[in-house]
């Protein structure tokens, strides 16, 4: 990997963790001023984040197709996708549990009076749940993954 791609990939996924810092900021203080803080952050947020998988999946392919020691190969060919199908499960796991926590949050009694449950109380708690640390990692770890089985589907 060059120092420009390294520099572009590191500048992208900080720019995505710290947007998605953000969002939890921004979920945790609630709105501020009446503007949709949430989708200021959201939108730039995922396109970041396309663009951070389709450098990653890149990367991932190069990658696998310049392994060229046979130690090497065994080790990152093993080593690399099993970190990769760890950290995926990880963050989905996390993911779920960041959902289950918002669905039986207390009730929230809405503005005709009526309570509604924690999905429906805020939208900055929808957007935190759509846009979190969890999903850049997710989407990481799977465009690391498609990019190794997209090499080993071409060698075959």
């Amino acid at each position: 990997m060059s120092r420009k791609t390294g520099l572009i990939f590191s500048s992208l996924f900080a720019t995505c963790l710290l947007l998605a810092a953000g969002m939890e900021r921004i979920g945790r203080d609630g709105s501020t001023g009446g503007l949709p803080m949430d989708r200021m952050l959201l939108y730039p947020g995922w396109l970041l984040l396309a663009l951070l998988m389709l450098l990653t999946f890149v990367i991932a392919v190069r990658y696998f197709d310049t392994l060229q020691d046979m130690i090497a190969k065994m080790l990152h060919h093993d080593l690399v996708p099993f970190l990769a199908s760890c950290t995926l499960l990880l963050s989905f796991a996390l993911q779920l549990r960041r959902v289950k926590l918002a669905a039986v949050s207390p009730a929230v009694t809405g503005d005709d009076g009526i309570p509604q449950s924690g999905f429906e109380s805020s939208s900055m708690l929808s957007a935190n749940l759509i846009f979190n640390a969890n999903i850049v990692l997710f989407c990481v770890s799977f465009a690391i993954l498609c990019g190794w089985w997209a090499v080993e589907k071409r060698k075959n």
